[in-house]
């Protein structure tokens, strides 16, 4: 991490580029308030909303996504994706509400909300459930035509020399206080099939990783770290961001967890200069960058992938 009196990006992309932001693990608290907002100033083309929405701190879906709309704008593109507290358990509600109300606006295929792909320029998306349940379906990736399915999408953006990025909200390898939910062999594969960064929720503080070629559960594994510096060469292996830290109290990271080795920067609330906050990721035909805004601190990180 890099301190500084840094605010939200000032180097604003030439035309062609695409901007998205992106963070999960919302709520509707005046923290929330802050960083949709700043979310909203950006000025980006999207946002993709990692999981774990409204936490039952508005009175319905519809009033999370009123919510939402005012502070970054009405009609901003706010990619929706289920989180363990929207799934068929509901225990804050259920995913279907809130993308009644907070609708695709990218021209996705698929089932919105849930698992969907749409291209934005030199990138594709890929937003997936694993480990969750809607309307009945368990959303497994480790074998089978899901798998198949999410593959055959990395594929085509390898290609059609896109920046592939994929969305999931629960974790694996992380420096926090969850375990590996949605399984080493998920994170192996999509990797192994040319993504080059993946964002999850769930942990409520900002983790990136070095660039991986693959992980290992439950301790570090030198060889499956490729390039430890900020600046990465494609189709060398991705980058995982979690960026779960929005309207939710912070969980800790532990610099000493076994898994600590394959992240650059751990961000917790008890990490100076930073706070809740969001990660900005601009796309060109040769590079894909990330930074990311504590809106609350003064901390940033910045990661770049060039071709």
């Amino acid at each position: 991490p890099v301190a500084g009196d840094f605010g939200l990006p000032d180097d604003l992309p030439p035309p062609g580029e695409v901007v998205f932001t992106a963070a999960g693990d919302l709520g509707a608290t005046s923290r929330t308030r802050r960083v949709l907002e700043a979310i909203g100033r950006v000025g980006a083309d999207f946002h993709l909303a990692l999981g774990d929405l409204s936490y039952d701190e508005t009175p319905s879906a519809e009033a999370w996504c009123s919510m939402v709309a005012d502070a970054v704008g009405a009609g901003h593109p706010f990619e929706l994706l289920v989180g363990n507290h929207e799934d068929d358990a509901r225990v804050d509600g259920f995913i279907r509400d809130f993308a009644a109300c907070l609708p695709d606006r990218m021209g996705s295929s698929g089932d919105y909300g849930v698992e969907y792909v749409f291209d934005a320029g030199p990138l594709r998306v890929v937003m997936i459930a694993p480990n969750l349940t809607v309307d009945g379906v368990d959303y497994d990736y480790t074998a089978g035509a899901r798998r198949a399915w999410l593959l055959a999408r990395i594929d085509e953006a390898e290609a059609a020399g896109r920046w592939t990025v994929v969305g999931m909200h629960e974790n694996c390898v992380t420096a926090g206080v969850k375990s590996c939910e949605v399984g080493e062999s998920l994170i192996d594969d999509v990797i192994a099939h040319g993504a080059d960064l993946v964002l999850q929720g769930h942990e409520h503080n900002y983790q990136r990783s070095h660039q991986l070629r693959c992980v290992d559960a439950g301790r570090t594994t030198a060889g499956c770290i490729v390039d430890t510096d900020g600046e990465f060469v494609a189709d060398a292996g991705a980058v995982l961001a979690i960026t779960g830290w929005v309207g939710r109290y912070g969980y800790e990271v532990d610099p000493d967890d076994p898994e600590a080795g394959y992240f650059a920067v751990l961000a917790g609330p008890g990490s100076p200069g930073f706070g809740p906050g969001f990660l900005t990721i601009v796309a060109s035909d040769e590079a894909l960058t990330g930074t990311w805004t504590s809106v609350d601190g003064t901390a940033t990180d910045r990661f770049t992938i060039r071709r």
